[in-house]
């Protein structure tokens, strides 16, 4: 069986699946970022220690900022720690944008953001059916200036 992420479950492609970490201080810290409170943070760490197998986060619940991006790999840094589970639904949630054509995906450029099906947005996009930004640069953007809402 394909092994799901333990916070929402997604186990797709192109999604990357991260190791939970097993070192106790990240352990501590990811377990905190992932759940809202004290009873979700219990549940969690009875999953992790009961679990037979390794378990995953995928990589929707990380800022850009916590991967060294090369032009031919994206690499979880040793020291990253999972963005809030508190994040909207639709930044979880969000899915590629396939590429039209038989063209090759685009190249990111450095200050572009990479998306893990190797597609990078651009101004012609349209606007999915459900009206939700699903842009992860923008969305990026949105993380960092905070939810003003």
């Amino acid at each position: 069986a394909m092994p799901d992420c333990v916070v929402c479950s997604k186990s797709r492609l192109p999604k990357q699946l991260h190791t939970f970490t097993s070192k106790a201080r990240h352990r501590e810290q990811w377990m905190t970022a992932l759940t809202n409170d004290d009873s979700e943070k219990a549940r969690l760490d009875i999953t992790l220690r009961t679990a037979k197998a390794r378990q995953f986060v995928c990589e929707d619940h990380f800022a850009e900022e916590s991967f060294d991006i090369t032009p031919n790999s994206r690499v979880l840094k040793v020291n990253a720690i999972p963005m809030s589970k508190r994040v909207s639904p639709t930044v979880i949630y969000r899915t590629p944008t396939p590429t039209v054509g038989n063209s090759p995906p685009p190249t990111p450029s450095p200050s572009a953001s990479f998306h893990s099906s190797g597609s990078s947005s651009s101004s012609s996009s349209p606007v999915p059916p459900s009206g939700r930004c699903t842009d992860p640069s923008v969305l990026s953007l949105l993380l960092q200036a905070g939810d003003s809402h």
